[in-house]
């Protein structure tokens, strides 16, 4: 029968394990006082029971940079027109440092004023904000500063639609979310909106939630003066962009994505030493295995227990690499006849992104976000109950051949029972 243990306060899966063999054999013989001296005899074997629970590249700018506008043949904006060309969202293409190491950051604050040429720096302003926001996480780790594709798009511009799709999923996002914030929200489809294409009355709306959701063809900005316009159909970004944010609105921890969880294989063995027990084999497996990158271990419950690897050398207990098994041994004299339980805890260390901000030298100017390293945390572990029984002193070999002898004793005083003659009666 298996049983699972959880204890969801400190979200440690208990696995408990048990195993257990009992062996008892009883001899009962009434014809002789050797045999009757041990009528019953009993072995115990130590037990161990086991319930079971259980790809665009890029680089994150440094701490500060510079914030550069492409100019001369590199494009400087991406703009996503609805049907009609009536809306438009433009997406002007921003760099950090340098257009040449692509590491392209993205606006927070649509409503305010870009910043290029000024020096960036990172930023604590948002950190019980959109840093603690798990919908804003989950689209950029979903999206080219991720390493990851929002769109199906896979022409000559891939990057720049990427880049579009990235900045639209963002603000159509925090517009939604954070409405009462002005630097968020969208301008309106509105005659007398100044925000237009140029000074044209007639010309496009810019930067309103109709661009941004309607888009069905973009076109470049600058880029090589022999080049025409670049002017792509694309019809599915804004349908793909629309399906991320809404994805990520129903997002609220990301990092229940991640997991721990421990077993065990095989079954309690004894040393060649004799010194120790020694448990089955443990394995720790992470979830997603790719950001797995170490755990540690700590074991509580009985004294003198150690963890050694496969090939039984010490292990230390400390950032051991993802993918190592290993053994607990508990000292043969430390085993007694009542239960002992051992916990084994283990505290997996997985390698994540977190939202990094970055803050204008100059006030007033957009804030920007983008991806940088950060770790998880996640524990986990497993038990083992372990059952003895008094020492009979002998080894296997040694029980084996006493109870051979028993059972030869018995058969001998059977036999002669029942070849006795009977004395006849006068």
């Amino acid at each position: 029968m298996e049983k699972l243990y959880m204890q969801d306060s400190q979200d440690v899966k208990k696995q408990k394990q048990k195993r257990g063999l009992q062996q008892k054999v009883d001899f009962s013989v009434a014809l002789s006082v050797i045999v009757a001296a041990f009528a019953l005899f009993s072995i115990g074997a130590f037990g161990i029971i086991n319930n079971q629970e259980s790809t665009v590249s890029y680089a994150a700018p440094a701490e500060g940079f510079k914030m550069v506008r492409p100019s001369g043949d590199d494009y400087t904006a991406i703009y996503g027109y609805a049907e009609g060309d009536d809306d438009a969202l433009v997406v002007p293409l921003y760099y950090a440092d340098s257009v040449s190491n692509s590491n392209r950051v993205f606006c927070i604050e649509m409503r305010k004023a870009g910043g290029s040429g000024s020096n960036y720096s990172v930023t604590n302003d948002f950190a019980n904000t959109y840093g603690k926001d798990a919908g804003l996480l989950y689209i950029l780790q979903n999206s080219m500063v991720a390493g990851k594709k929002i769109t199906s798009y896979t022409d000559k511009h891939e990057a720049e639609i990427e880049a579009w799709a990235t900045q639209a999923a963002i603000w159509i996002y925090l517009a939604d979310k954070y409405s009462s914030n002005q630097n968020n929200q969208f301008y309106t489809h509105d005659p007398n909106n100044s925000r237009r294409d140029g000074n044209d009355p007639d010309a496009t709306y810019l930067d309103t939630v109709e661009g941004a959701t309607n888009a069905v063809h973009f076109v470049l900005k600058g880029g090589p003066s022999s080049e025409p316009t670049q002017d792509i159909s694309a019809n599915k970004v804004a349908t793909e962009v629309a399906a991320l944010v809404k994805t990520a609105k129903g997002i609220t921890d990301i990092t229940s994505t991640y997991k721990v969880d421990v077993s065990a294989t095989g079954e309690l063995s004894q040393t060649q030493d004799k010194k120790f027990y020694q448990t089955g084999l443990i394995s720790v497996v992470g979830t997603p295995s790719d950001s797995f990158a170490s755990y540690d271990i700590a074991v509580k419950g009985m004294n003198g227990t150690k963890v050694v690897d496969q090939s039984g050398k010490d292990l230390a207990l400390t950032n051991v690499p993802a993918g190592t098994k290993f053994f607990v041994r508990i000292p043969a004299t430390a085993v007694k006849q009542e239960k002992q339980t051992i916990d084994v805890a283990i505290n997996g260390h997985f390698k994540t992104k977190k939202s990094v901000f970055y803050v204008s030298e100059n006030e007033g100017e957009q804030r920007v976000v983008s991806l940088g390293d950060d770790t998880l945390d996640k524990p986990s572990g497993i038990s083992f109950d372990i059952i003895g029984s008094p020492d009979t002193g002998m080894n296997a070999a040694q029980t084996i051949y006493f109870i051979g002898l028993i059972v030869l004793l018995c058969g001998v005083g059977i036999v002669y029972a029942n070849t006795k003659p009977v004395e006849s009666k006068q």
